[in-house]
């Protein structure tokens, strides 16, 4: 089941949190920063002393203080790539890897790659809605995915998609 929430991630039950980094390790937005400062520190430090990850990598920590076990960090962008779609596509798709492996039966996930200067939600929508209609082709988990909209706009966006693609599938 996918569903588009606008929810604090502090109060939904999810197994695993992704949230969007740089290759330095420091998040691509206010979301993400956010996620960071409430997972808490002993999480930060553990990130930051992971190996060195590239554009589209993913790196699993503790969820520290999130209320979900496991926080995931995809890699969307680097001093020399930019945000683009198929670097939002290869980190998510290596994100939802990671949760399969993890065995995580709930996901929740901030659009990815939104910002300014980066992809619009229309377009965030439409390649996470892509990566992971192929994902659920081939893996039974994660078994629901919470998309976490922050805004009116991202929820339109999302929730749009969201049918168009999952309906298609069903139907």
């Amino acid at each position: 089941m996918i569903r588009v929430v606008r929810s604090d991630v502090g109060a939904l039950q999810a197994g695993a949190v992704m949230r969007s980094v740089g290759s330095d390790l420091e998040p691509c937005s206010a979301a993400d920063r956010r996620l960071g400062v409430d997972a808490g520190v002993e999480v930060l430090d553990r990130l930051r002393n992971s190996v060195e990850l590239s554009v589209g990598g993913a790196v699993v920590t503790p969820g520290g203080n999130l209320g979900a076990e496991l926080l995931i960090h995809v890699v969307i962008r680097s001093p020399e790539e930019p945000v683009s779609e198929e670097r939002v596509a290869r980190a998510f798709r290596n994100g939802l890897r990671q949760a399969a492996q993890w065995g995580v039966e709930v996901l929740a996930v901030p659009p990815l790659g939104v910002g300014a200067g980066n992809l619009n939600a229309e377009t965030s929508a439409r390649v996470m809605c892509s990566v992971l209609e192929a994902h659920l082709r081939d893996s039974r988990a994660p078994q629901e995915v919470l998309i976490l909209a922050s805004s009116d706009y991202e929820e339109v966006a999302f929730g749009g998609e969201v049918r168009r693609v999952f309906e298609a599938v069903q139907g």
